[in-house]
């Protein structure tokens, strides 16, 4: 029964928090326009490639050695957090030693480098978020996992989306920095 009852809650937390992002993802397209949308989603895609193969699969080994091991979480916790900073600022430090060669065959300058290194930020942020993350997992805190990943930081991105866009009209420039806040 328990199992049930949180794969009902995990579910709606995560169809809750996709009708956010619709939302958000509207208000964005309508108040960028579409070049400004495009430049928006592919200024993101570097960070989310270099996350996706630089977290070196440590997320699942967090889980697996945790249960195995019953180490204390405070250590896993300390020990992945101090390495998802390090690790995510060198990429970020490649990653800004690269900009040249990215915008130059990668983005064709079609991209702001400004953005681009601001975009960079999100590598060590996510990196840590990804481990603490797996530390929830591996501690069987699904339900504040699910709630976390998909309420909290939709409705936190749709209030920073309105406040940058619609009242203060920041435009792209402001739009950049809400997935960064988000994710802190």
């Amino acid at each position: 029964m328990d199992f049930l009852k949180k794969t009902l809650q995990v579910g709606g937390f995560q169809y809750i928090g996709k009708a956010i992002e619709i939302i958000t993802s509207i208000l964005m397209a309508r108040f960028l326009g579409v070049d400004n949308y495009g430049v928006y989603v592919i200024a993101f895609i570097i960070p989310r490639i270099i996350i996706s193969f630089g977290s070196f699969g440590f997320g699942p080994a967090i889980v697996y050695y945790y249960n195995k091991n019953k180490l204390q979480i405070s250590s896993i916790v300390i020990t992945f957090l101090l390495f998802g900073l390090i690790l995510g600022s060198l990429y970020y430090f490649l990653g800004y030693l690269l900009m040249d060669l990215l915008q130059t065959y990668y983005f064709h300058q079609r991209v702001s480098t400004d953005i681009l290194l601001v975009t960079m930020y999100l590598i060590p942020i996510l990196l840590v978020q990804k481990y603490v993350r797996h530390t929830l997992r591996a501690t069987y805190r699904i339900k504040e996992y699910a709630f976390i990943l998909n309420i909290i930081s939709s409705i936190i991105r749709l209030i920073l989306t309105i406040f940058i866009l619609v009242i203060f009209n920041l435009g792209l420039f402001g739009i950049v920095w809400v997935p960064i806040v988000t994710q802190i």
